[in-house]
């Protein structure tokens, strides 16, 4: 680990997501920081697994906001869900996000999120997935409706904005990191900061 204590107000960290509840997340840490959207091609790679979905994109991410930020630490991030084998991606619609809601009622989802931390030094990255076991309710249609009239989540996996009213829909979680299961993994970030110098 790296013994060098870095003042906060020498950082320059760049968070690259547009999300806004990630962003809120890591207000937690109290460093300073900005956002920008990485604005890449999302899509899995054929026969990709959706771990390594997750950890690809978000290092793809990182890498593409710190093509203009040279003196930033960039945090990427991607969260990526699976059920029974099949990946649940962003439905974009409100009729594909009723039929994917009611597909994985009373099922267990794996949430992956993955991050990377890339440093302004030279080749120096770090990145993990973080898993969460989520269980959904069994779900009437009444109650999916509901919740996309109110929350309309057709930009999130699987329709399921678990920040929001999303969680309204959740049996139970598992998961080491809590503040993984909405993408953004405080704990592990924590320690990829300190292996930076960067004391939390």
């Amino acid at each position: 680990m790296n013994s060098e204590n870095k003042p906060h107000n020498s950082i320059k960290i760049t968070l690259g997501s547009s999300s806004l509840y990630r962003a809120q997340l890591l207000q937690r840490l109290q460093l300073p920081f900005e956002t920008e959207s990485p604005n890449i091609d999302e899509n899995p790679l054929p026969t990709e697994k959706p771990l390594n979905t997750a950890l690809r994109l978000a290092c793809e991410k990182a890498k593409k906001i710190s093509l203009n930020r040279k003196d930033s630490y960039i945090i990427g991030c991607d969260q990526v869900i699976e059920c029974q084998g099949k990946t649940l991606g962003k439905p974009f619609t409100n009729e594909k996000a009723r039929e994917q809601l009611r597909w994985a009622s009373g099922k267990t989802l794996s949430l992956y999120s993955g991050i990377c931390l890339l440093s302004p030094k030279i080749n120096s990255m770090q990145s993990d997935v973080i898993r969460a076991r989520v269980k959904l309710r069994n779900l009437h249609q009444t109650e999916i409706d509901k919740y996309l009239s109110l929350e309309p989540a057709l930009d999130c996996a699987g329709g399921l904005k678990i920040e929001g009213l999303g969680i309204s829909l959740v049996k139970s979680v598992e998961c080491s990191d809590p503040t993984g299961i909405i993408g953004l993994p405080l704990i592990r970030l924590s320690e990829m900061l300190r292996a930076e110098g960067i004391n939390i």
